[in-house]
């Protein structure tokens, strides 16, 4: 009896641990899978951010097929400072022999137009060149100025994703010359004369000449918007004109700061 007993308790005990290995051996997997869930949802969590912004940036380029690109409608506007070279061979009695300068001064250049495809621009442009000094040769106690102004058309490349662009134009030049008085300067003339200094209507001479032009603008940009962007660039220019008195030659050699649309 007391055998049978023993090997009863010990048929017991044997389920008993063969129920706790099983108990054991379930709370492990569970807490392995509890592990992995959370393994996940904090990888979830962690890419969903980038998830929504590649989500954002489809919907926008759907949106706007135009984004951040070089097509469509397209403006430039760059203002700056240049050194200009202006000379003109020629002779005018009593005011100028061969009036020439070399001088820092303002330059402005508009352009307008639209792609022909992506990253290619076809534009009609203005550009507007004015020295700060005084032209050089003139006869004493008469000051000359000159303004060089250019109309035409050019092509404009970007360079992406670097957003670097080269732009060539050829067009006509207009060269302004004109010469009064010089106030500031004392010399022999009579009062009605010195009284003409302030009037721009009655200038000594004022002169108009007509001629070609070529540019050539190298820049870099950077998008702000969608649409629009700012960076800066440099610029040579040569252009010729002929008057009824001189021949001209000028150069313009610029920085400048742009603002593009796009």
């Amino acid at each position: 009896m007391v055998a049978r007993s023993y090997y009863l308790l010990k048929l017991i005990a044997g389920i008993v641990g063969i129920f706790m290995f099983l108990l054991v051996m379930g709370a492990q997997n569970a807490m392995a899978q509890r592990e992995g869930d959370d393994a996940a949802e904090d990888k979830v969590e962690k890419t969903e951010p980038l998830r929504v912004i590649v989500r954002d940036v489809k919907e926008a380029e759907e949106a706007d097929p135009g984004r951040q690109r070089h097509d469509g409608f397209f403006l430039r506007m760059a203002p700056g400072m240049s050194v200009i070279y202006m000379r003109g061979n020629g002779t005018r009695e009593a005011y100028y022999d061969d009036p020439h300068l070399t001088s820092p001064g303002m330059l402005f250049d508009f352009a307008i137009g639209g792609a022909v495809k992506d990253n290619l621009i076809l534009h009609a442009g203005f550009t507007s060149s004015s020295p700060i000094l005084k032209m050089e040769n003139m006869e004493d106690g008469i000051e000359g100025r000159a303004d060089l102004t250019t109309v035409g058309a050019g092509l404009t490349y970007y360079f992406m994703p670097s957003n670097i662009y080269v732009s060539a134009s050829a067009g006509m030049a207009h060269l302004e010359f004109r010469g009064d008085y010089d106030c500031e300067d004392d010399f022999d003339r009579d009062d009605d004369d010195c009284g003409d200094c302030d009037d721009d209507d009655d200038d000594l001479f004022h002169e108009h000449a007509l001629g070609g032009s070529a540019q050539l603008m190298i820049g870099k940009e950077w998008f702000v918007s969608d649409n629009w962007g700012l960076g800066f660039g440099g610029s040579a220019k040569y252009a010729w004109a002929q008057s009824e008195h001189l021949n001209w030659d000028a150069g313009v050699f610029g920085l400048y700061f742009s603002a593009t649309y796009n």
